[in-house]
C-alpha cells in the first residue's frame, strides 16, 4: 500500500513538472523568456517553501544621514513635486518641520557678507588715520586705500551726506550712506563715534551711483571714507531654522530604433508566403524613448557644513513601437524614474520600515498531543493573531521543551513588537539547545534590535 501511494506521488510529481517543462517551452518560442524566468523563480520559490511558514518581521532601518540636532528645515529645490514628496515623508517623521528656504538663506548669505565685511576690516583711530596720511601718503595709502575701515574719532562738524572726525583742518570725512543719516541727525559735536566704510585716501570719493554731489570740506588735508555706515556688527546669527536641504533633478531623453525584420500579413491577416512557399518578410524600424534622471540631495547646517548628501540616476524606457508617435510622453517616463529614486533620498534622510521573513519551524515530535497542540497554535498564526500564538507555542515548550514551539514563541513575540522579551527567549534556547538556527537567529534579532534602537534616537 505504501509503496503504491508512494508511486503515485512520484508520477503525480513528474507529470507537474512535464506540464510546468511544456507551458516553459511554448512560452520561450513566443518570445516570453522575462515571464519564463520570473516563473520559474516563482515555482522554486513554492517549490523549496511551501510547506513553510513565511512570518514577515518588521524593523526599522536607521538614515544614513545623522541629523541629530535637526528639527526646522529649509528646503530649496528645483523641482516643485519631488521636493513635496520629500517634504511629507520627513513631516510624518513628527520630528521635522519643512519650511521654503529662499528667504532664509537669503537672509543668512546677507548675514555673512555683513560678518565677513566686519572681520576684514582694518581698525584704526581717526587722528592716527590723518597721521599716517601727513607723514607719508603713499605709505598710507599701500596700508589703507580701497580697504575697509574702521575709524573711531569725535565729530567736529557736519554737512549734508557727510560727519567730519578730527580738530582743525586736518579730518577725516565720512560719506554716510542714505540709510544713515537719520542717525547723524541725532548727534552733535563733540559725540564720539565709531564709523565702518572704504577708504579713498586723500581723494574725493567716487559716488556717481548714488546721484550725488559732494561738497568737499574745505580746507586742511582730509583723509575720506565712503559708503559708510556707524558701527553694528552682525553678532550673531539667529534663525528659524535648524539646517537647509538642497533637492535637485535634472532629466534627459532620448530616441533610439533599430531595424527587425517581421512577416507580411496579407489583408485576411494570414503569413503571406512566395511562389516556393518561403515567406515573406518586410524590414521594419521601432523606436522607443528613453530618460535618464538624476536627483541629488545635500543637507547643510548653518555654519555651512556638509551634514549629509547623495546622488541617484535611474534610467526608464518604453517598450518598442512600429509608430514612434505612439510612444509614451517623456514626462510620463521621467516621473515613473523619479518615484524610483526619490525613496533611497528620504531613507537616507529618514529611518525606513524594513521586512523580512522568517520561516518558522516544525515539530519533528512523535508526541500526538504535541501536534495537535502545533496545529492550534498554527491556527492562530494563519489568523495572524501573533501575541497569542506566541502565548501558545510558549506553553507548549514550557511542558514539552519542544525546540519548534520554543523558537516560534520567540520569534512570534518579536513579531508581536516585544523584541527585548524575544531576544531573551531565543538566547536561552540558544544556550540549552545549542541549535545553529537559534544561534543564528539570535543574532539576527540582535541586529534588528539594535537597528530599532538607532532609528528611535534618529527621530527624538
Amino acid at each position: 500500500m505504501k509503496k503504491n501511494i508512494k508511486n503515485r506521488l512520484i508520477r503525480f510529481v513528474f507529470y507537474k513538472i512535464c506540464l510546468f517543462g511544456g507551458i516553459m517551452m511554448e512560452m520561450e518560442k513566443k518570445g516570453c523568456k522575462n515571464l519564463i524566468f520570473a516563473m520559474i523563480t516563482l515555482g522554486l520559490v513554492a517549490l523549496i517553501t511551501g510547506c513553510q511558514t513565511m512570518i514577515p518581521v518588521s524593523y526599522t532601518e536607521p538614515a544614513r544621514v545623522n541629523m541629530s540636532g535637526i528639527n526646522k528645515i529649509g528646503l530649496i529645490t528645483n523641482d516643485s513635486g519631488a521636493g513635496a514628496m520629500v517634504s511629507a515623508a520627513l513631516t510624518n517623521t513628527g520630528k521635522y518641520t519643512v519650511v521654503p528656504g529662499e528667504s532664509e538663506i537669503n537672509r543668512y548669505k546677507a548675514w555673512q557678507d555683513l560678518r565677513d565685511y566686519y572681520d576684514n576690516a582694518i581698525e584704526v583711530k581717526a587722528a592716527d588715520l590723518v597721521s599716517a596720511y601727513s607723514s607719508n601718503a603713499i605709505r598710507a595709502n599701500s596700508t589703507y586705500e580701497e580697504e575697509t575701515l574702521i575709524v573711531h574719532g569725535t565729530i567736529s562738524d557736519f554737512q549734508e551726506n557727510a560727519i567730519r572726525l578730527g580738530v582743525g583742518n586736518d579730518s577725516v570725512d565720512v560719506y554716510i550712506l542714505p540709510s544713515e543719516r537719520e542717525k547723524a541727525a541725532s548727534l552733535e559735536k563733540g559725540a564720539n563715534v565709531t564709523i565702518i566704510g572704504e577708504c579713498y585716501g586723500l581723494k574725493a570719493p567716487d559716488l556717481k551711483d548714488t546721484g550725488e554731489i559732494l561738497r568737499i570740506l574745505g580746507g586742511g588735508q582730509h583723509v575720506n571714507i565712503a559708503g559708510a555706515s556707524f558701527y553694528a556688527p552682525p553678532g550673531e546669527y539667529t534663525s528659524s531654522i535648524d539646517a537647509f536641504l538642497y533637492l535637485n533633478t535634472s532629466s534627459s531623453d532620448k530616441v533610439e530604433s533599430k531595424k527587425e525584420k517581421r512577416a507580411k500579413k496579407n489583408s485576411e491577416g494570414k503569413t503571406v508566403v512566395d511562389a516556393d512557399g518561403n515567406i515573406v518578410y518586410k524590414e521594419i524600424t521601432l523606436y522607443r524613448r528613453v530618460a535618464d534622471v538624476t536627483a541629488g540631495f545635500k543637507v547643510e547646517n548653518l555654519s555651512g557644513k556638509v551634514i549629509g548628501k547623495g546622488n541617484y540616476s535611474q534610467g526608464q524606457s518604453t517598450s518598442y513601437y512600429e509608430n514612434r508617435d505612439e510612444m509614451p510622453n517623456v514626462s510620463t517616463l521621467v516621473e515613473t524614474a523619479k518615484r524610483k529614486i526619490l525613496p533611497n533620498i528620504i531613507s537616507d534622510m529618514v529611518p525606513t520600515e524594513r521586512t523580512v521573513n522568517v520561516v518558522l519551524e516544525k515539530s519533528d515530535s512523535k508526541d500526538q498531543s504535541v501536534k495537535a497542540a502545533m496545529k492550534e497554535a498554527k491556527k492562530l498564526v494563519d489568523a495572524k493573531n501573533y501575541a497569542a500564538a506566541a502565548n501558545a507555542y510558549g506553553k507548549i515548550y514550557a511542558e514539552t521543551k519542544d525546540f519548534a514551539a520554543g523558537y516560534n514563541q520567540a520569534i512570534l513575540t518579536e513579531v508581536a513588537k516585544n523584541t527585548d522579551e524575544a531576544i531573551v527567549l531565543m538566547q536561552a534556547l540558544a544556550v540549552s539547545s545549542k541549535n545553529t538556527k537559534a544561534q543564528t537567529m539570535l543574532k539576527e534579532m540582535n541586529n534588528r534590535s539594535a537597528k530599532n534602537k538607532q532609528s528611535a534616537e534618529q527621530v527624538k
